[in-house]
């Protein structure tokens, strides 16, 4: 049977240094994805990825299998398996669906409620669809986990007083440093993170930001948007020591910014240098720390920055909770009412072969005794057949699409399929009511 599954980790069951072992870059998600869509018992998979979490979604007819299967990855790519032991957990059906709901609404953030999570699960199911690894199953429970995601935000204050990463990394600079407006700053990096963090560092009142990138167009074209400079990412050993704040957001899969290569140059700084990698592997090598002039930041460190506003969107999380109930409740009638439709439409289908076998018997029979009937007979004869077979059908359909909308059990769903099946000699295949 088809079922819903995930598995993965995240901020609360994983550290950073075990996150950014299983990080997985924009190409690296895709080729899981289709990895997995090989495996004969999945049908369906998108991947999740964060900076703060990697969660890998399947539809499966052998969920345990699949399971492993995807587990056994996510091992494989920690330096170390038992790193993970602890880190891992797993969901199945409904529960995998309100676990998608709940990360599409921000309830399951590190920042509750932060706005790019939305964006990043349409991302991941965006990238499925296009890569050919979203089956009818996914594509179904992504669109409802971002209709979801989209009526919390409409629909409850989760938004309104919700903090972001970027907005995080800015009360960072604000308590150490004061005042912003006379700070010097760089931003490694040029995506949608630097972009955000550029954002709210120009709403605080820094200065010209400086832009380096991996790729020098990039940076150009967002240093010249905000009046800031753009540098070459080769310039970063004899730019550092330039800067009062340096944040790390690029998607590189290793430290841009090293103790050994860069450490010198930072040390000859008079003055203290603030830095806060948001970057999951990190930017940054935490041995920097180690420099008396050095004050680092990593991502799990936002948390305690952003705690102090949710007690104002505790009320707006249980708003939220509520939408997520009904989202679930809703899902779980769609997948009752998929699995009658095969059912169904094999009892018509077989009424139908039956009902065209004996009216041809009746009429040769008729044929054989006073000749050929005429079209007007035969009309009458096609209604007759016809009214008999849909009245005798009538009510076991409306009562198998009763008793499987009812029942709340996948494995009943799965008897009661073989029940009717046998009773109806259906030739259907179960797979095919996912």
């Amino acid at each position: 049977m088809n079922e819903l599954i995930c598995t993965g980790l995240n901020h609360n069951t994983a550290p950073l240094d075990v996150r950014e072992m299983v990080a997985l870059t924009s190409k690296g998600k895709i080729e899981a994805a289709q990895k997995f869509k090989d495996y004969e018992e999945i049908s369906g998979c998108a991947v999740l990825g964060t900076c703060n979490r990697l969660e890998i979604y399947m539809s499966s007819d052998d969920p345990e299998t699949s399971l492993e299967r995807a587990e056994d990855f996510l091992h494989s790519e920690a330096s170390r398996a038992d790193y993970l032991q602890d880190a891992l957990y797993r969901c199945r059906g409904e529960k995998a669906a309100e676990h998608i709901f709940r990360v599409a609404c921000g309830g399951d953030s590190m920042i509750k409620g932060e706005p790019q999570i939305l964006n990043q699960v349409k991302e991941a199911y965006n990238t499925a669809e296009e890569h050919g690894c979203c089956d009818t199953h996914l594509h179904e429970v992504f669109n409802r986990a971002l209709r979801t995601g989209k009526r919390a935000r409409t629909e409850t204050e989760i938004s309104e007083n919700a903090a972001s990463v970027g907005y995080a990394a800015v009360e960072i600079a604000r308590q150490e440093l004061k005042a912003l407006e006379k700070s010097s700053m760089l931003i490694v990096g040029a995506g949608e993170m630097g972009r955000a963090v550029m954002k709210n560092m120009l709403e605080r009142g820094v200065q010209s930001p400086t832009i380096a990138n991996r790729s020098y167009e990039r940076s150009a074209k967002l240093a010249d948007r905000v009046g800031g400079k753009a540098i070459e990412i080769d310039e970063l050993p004899r730019m550092l020591d330039h800067f009062d704040i340096v944040i790390g957001c690029t998607a590189a899969p290793h430290y841009v910014i090293w103790r050994d290569k860069h450490g010198e140059i930072i040390d000859e700084r008079d003055k203290s240098q603030l830095m806060i990698d948001l970057a999951v592997p990190r930017d940054i090598d935490p041995e920097l720390e180690e420099l008396s002039h050095v004050s680092l930041y990593m991502i799990d460190d936002l948390e305690e920055v952003v705690d102090s506003g949710l007690e104002e969107r505790s009320r707006a999380l249980a708003q939220v909770e509520e939408i997520i109930a009904e989202e679930k409740e809703n899902y779980i009638c769609w997948r009752r009412e998929r699995q009658a439709v095969p059912l169904i439409k094999a009892m018509q289908e077989k009424g139908e072969e039956i009902r065209l076998e004996e009216l041809e018997r009746a009429i040769e029979r008729i044929e054989e005794v006073r000749g050929e009937i005429s079209r007007c007979e035969r009309q009458v004869l096609e209604d007759l057949t016809s009214q008999i077979v849909k009245k005798l059908l009538h009510h076991p359909m409306i009562q198998t699409k009763k008793m499987i909308e009812q029942n709340g059990s996948c494995e009943t769903s799965g008897d009661l399929f073989e029940t009717v099946s046998r009773l109806f000699a259906l030739e259907v295949q179960e797979d095919s009511w996912q």
